[in-house]
């Protein structure tokens, strides 16, 4: 389809999921990645140690580090644009994923040290939310962990100067810490 996520054996099929699909459709496609981060992510995949060393990770050292969080991504694609093979579409399946080793290895990417990308990281800190929430209902994470995760989704709110997603982020932080903590 045209949000290069939802694939169909047959176009009665795509209409029957229509309803259920409608939703996720309209914000893929208006998901657009930052050139600059496509342009990192690309060269991460073809392994051009090279370009982050001239440009930003200032050595081998600084690229391995970044390469180590790439590689948790898992296969990528290798083209611009929003071709089914594109970096954009490798992240949309990362971001409306639920895996959170590949949504805090693209968090680590997105952030200032990196790639410096505050639109993506946003986007990457609300998608983990939902993961957190199942993984602490799983017993597998602290509800501390989830509240972390809160604050840093009101942190990306704050760079994006969103400020209604920021105060409420703050506001569940603190109810969930001060309940935690009892005090």
């Amino acid at each position: 389809g045209k949000c290069f996520i939802s694939c169909y054996c047959s176009k009665e099929c795509q209409v029957a999921h229509w309803k259920a699909h409608k939703k996720h459709c309209k914000l893929n496609r208006a998901f657009v990645l930052n050139s600059t981060t496509e342009e990192h992510l690309m060269c991460l995949s073809l392994d051009f140690v090279k370009h982050f060393r001239d440009n930003f990770a200032g050595s081998d050292e600084g690229y391995k580090r970044y390469k180590e969080h790439f590689d948790k991504l898992g296969t990528f694609g290798v083209e611009k644009g929003r071709g089914i093979h594109s970096v954009t579409v490798g992240v949309l399946e990362i971001v409306r994923g639920r895996d959170l080793v590949k949504l805090r290895a693209l968090e680590k990417l997105c952030e200032g040290e990196c790639f410096n990308d505050w639109a993506l990281l946003l986007e990457v800190r609300q998608a983990l939310q939902p993961v957190l929430a199942e993984k602490h209902a799983a017993g597998e994470i602290t509800e501390e962990e989830v509240l972390d995760g809160m604050l840093q989704l009101g942190n990306a709110h704050t760079w994006m100067n969103q400020r209604n997603g920021c105060v409420a982020c703050f506001r569940r932080a603190k109810e969930g810490f001060v309940r935690l903590l009892g005090e």
